[in-house]
């Protein structure tokens, strides 16, 4: 899949809420708005731009605009940017959780480094060598 290619099933069912949020007058459900956020978690997980996955929601959105009469062209325009927003905030919760947890894997990798190989060191150390000398002596290596 190269930049440009996002998969359609990210978008499923979104061109029907646009329909019966333009035949209807109104916006989208709470349902509709978290699926749409769990898309956006999704497409987040799978590594797609955030950049194309907005440029095909608004794809859909004209293709609907193309189907529905001009009147209800305010209402479309109004339950996009819903859309599109929700998406969105999907999209950056998954990507701050990412880096959260990659600084949780950090900090604990440099605690691991600092209080684990290093204290086991100075165990050891402090332990002296086989012979009774102490590592720490300044004949050491002799």
């Amino acid at each position: 899949m190269t930049e440009r290619e996002a998969p359609q099933d990210q978008l499923t069912g979104y061109a029907e809420c646009l329909r019966d949020a333009c035949t209807t007058g109104r916006r989208m459900t709470r349902t509709e708005l978290e699926a749409r956020r769990a898309e956006g978690e999704r497409a987040a997980e799978l590594g797609l731009m955030l950049r194309v996955m907005i440029r095909e929601h608004l794809a859909v959105s004209q293709e609907v605009l193309t189907r529905v009469p001009i009147q209800q062209a305010g209402s479309l325009l109004a339950v996009t940017e819903q859309a599109v927003d929700a998406f969105v905030e999907g999209y950056e919760r998954a990507q701050h959780q990412a880096v959260r947890q990659e600084e949780a894997a950090r900090r604990e990798f440099i605690d691991d480094l600092l209080y684990g190989s290093v204290m086991n060191q100075v165990d050891t150390r402090c332990e002296g060598t086989p012979d009774g000398r102490d590592d720490w002596s300044p004949d050491r290596g002799r």
